[in-house]
């Protein structure tokens, strides 16, 4: 497994990279998925703080691409903003409307990057 941290003002994203979707599911704890997002906690009581780590992105070196690293950085997007600005509504309880909004983001950055490929259109 290698790792990263990303860096963004006073907060910071971990990236950890498996071969394989079975380490991914055995390290999130999760049986069903090829990547995901973890959030870092947030202290609600007795005040609001919110640690540096906003949480950790889990890929999987056999399932790479661009739609599936976007879907996760979309929900850690969602999950920065709503710790930074204290919107909860960005935080759904609804996980089935986040994932559809992460699939449909990860859908477009992935169709995007395919056709300035396909068209040369890179510098």
């Amino acid at each position: 497994m290698k790792k990263t941290k990303i860096r963004y003002s006073k907060f910071y994203v971990e990236v950890k990279l498996y071969d394989t979707v079975k380490e991914v599911q055995r390290a999130g704890g999760d049986k069903t998925c090829a990547a995901m997002y973890r959030p870092n906690g947030v202290i609600i009581y007795p005040k609001r703080k919110v640690y540096p780590k906003i949480g950790t992105i889990y890929l999987a070196k056999e399932r790479l691409g661009c739609g599936l690293i976007s879907h996760e950085v979309f929900h850690c997007s969602l999950d920065y903003a709503s710790k930074k600005f204290n919107v909860n509504s960005l935080r759904t309880n609804n996980n089935e409307r986040q994932e559809d909004v992460a699939y449909f983001h990860g859908f477009i950055v992935k169709e995007i990057i395919n056709w300035l490929n396909d068209n040369n259109l890179w510098k």
